[in-house]
């Protein structure tokens, strides 16, 4: 389990993290929705370790995460906006990633068919649309096999093929026991995947529990009418 206790962060006299708190449980996942600012960004940047919190712990199997050798292995993360080097091929990328982490050469390839990528592997990356990049980064994500998934809008620029097929893939890796923490807009998307669900709003944890607990809560039918309940609109 990944656990997030009273987390803060400050960016000078912006306070970005309020006091989060957390948890993603291994074989379940976990939607972070809320308006733009909200802190999203900044608590997926901390798990990952590019962001250091002024306060407060991340723990993977009640340890601290910072205390765990190469911890960032723990995580594939599909970011929204990808960037790769244009010159270099999708093969090239692949081949790198692989020998960072020290996997067998065949731990992508299931993924790549799945995407129907393999006319794309000896392109540059530069060349590619944005919806083949979000492929390539998805193949990425999947096929690193860590156990925890951080997925940041990531049915952006596919189309309704790929992202059903996206769908499957990752459903299939929490049916395994993987953790997965998925950021997204998309409320309908949320609430055809998501176990639970977590709201931020001004760097705060407003809601945290599952679809129907918040419905309840709201006294609503919809995950739309109850998110604008939450927020009053």
């Amino acid at each position: 389990m990944l656990e997030i206790h009273e987390l803060y962060k400050s960016f000078g006299r912006t306070t970005a993290l309020r006091g989060v708190s957390l948890a993603v449980a291994g074989g379940e996942l976990t939607a972070l929705v809320g308006p733009n600012a909200s802190g999203k960004s900044t608590l997926m940047k901390a798990v990952l370790g590019l962001v250091r919190p002024d306060r407060g712990e991340i723990l993977w199997q009640g340890r601290p995460l910072r205390s765990l050798e190469r911890y960032q292995r723990l995580f594939g993360y599909m970011p929204q906006s990808p960037y790769y080097p244009g010159n270099l091929t999708a093969r090239e990328i692949l081949r790198i990633v692989q020998e960072i982490r020290g996997l067998d050469g065949k731990n992508f390839e299931p993924f790549v068919d799945s995407f129907r990528f393999g006319e794309f592997l000896d392109r540059p990356v530069g060349t590619l649309s944005l919806g083949t990049r979000q492929k390539l980064s998805a193949i990425l994500a999947l096929g690193v096999g860590a156990p925890v998934l951080i997925l940041d809008e990531p049915t952006v620029g596919f189309d309704p093929v790929a992202a059903g097929v996206f769908r499957r893939l990752f459903l299939e890796q929490k049916e395994r026991g993987t953790a997965i923490l998925f950021v997204s807009h998309l409320l309908q998307e949320v609430q055809a995947v998501a176990d639970r669900i977590a709201f931020l709003d001004e760097g705060k944890i407003i809601f945290s529990g599952a679809i129907s607990e918040l419905q309840t809560r709201t006294q609503t039918n919809s995950l739309e009418e109850a998110v604008l309940s939450l927020f009053d609109c």
